[in-house]
């Protein structure tokens, strides 16, 4: 065997060995890479209705707090309000409150608040206050008679940011 026939020899084994080792280095990387982390679907999108829109059951999430003694009511309240078309939001329990129901929402004048006003019957308050769960919140008291059948649609009447279920997320609908 001549020198060049074994200088190629041996540049070929380098090469080879070299390719070996970034392709272990690359596959070591990849391995030890962590997943990427879980992204949360948000609970509602904030979906501007222009002034002279209307707001419907379907564009408004709605979350409900049990501020009763009754087990279960802030459930059954929950249920009907999806029945008639509302987003679902979370449930939970709220101190005692004055009265059969309170909305809680930043817009207490806006139209969202007086569409859910509508299914909730007499007696319910509209507070301006916010709160920790998504949508426009309900709290449910010992006297509240129940949900009945309201407004289909109010009308905005300032362009007005409602958050809507994921359903209606505006980048995807058509």
């Amino acid at each position: 065997m001549d020198i060049q026939a074994s200088a190629r020899s041996a540049a070929t084994l380098v090469v080879l060995a070299l390719v070996f080792v970034i392709s272990v280095a690359w596959a070591w990387s990849q391995v030890t890479e962590p997943f990427p982390e879980a992204i949360d679907d948000p609970d509602c999108y904030d979906v501007l209705f222009a002034t002279g829109e209307d707001i419907t059951p379907e564009d408004v999430l709605v979350s409900v707090y049990n501020a009763g003694g009754r087990d279960g009511l802030a459930g059954e309240t929950l249920d009907r309000l999806v029945r008639f078309g509302f987003g679902e939001g979370e449930l939970g329990d709220a101190p005692k409150i004055n009265g059969s129901a309170q909305i809680w929402t930043g817009e207490p004048d806006g139209a969202v608040a007086r569409l859910l006003a509508s299914y909730l019957g007499d007696g319910v308050k509209v507070v301006d206050q916010g709160s920790p769960a998504p949508g426009v919140t309900v709290v449910v008291g010992e006297k509240f008679p129940g949900v009945s059948k309201g407004s289909r649609a109010e009308t905005a009447g300032e362009d007005t940011y409602v958050c809507s279920p994921p359903e209606q997320d505006p980048d995807t609908s058509e």
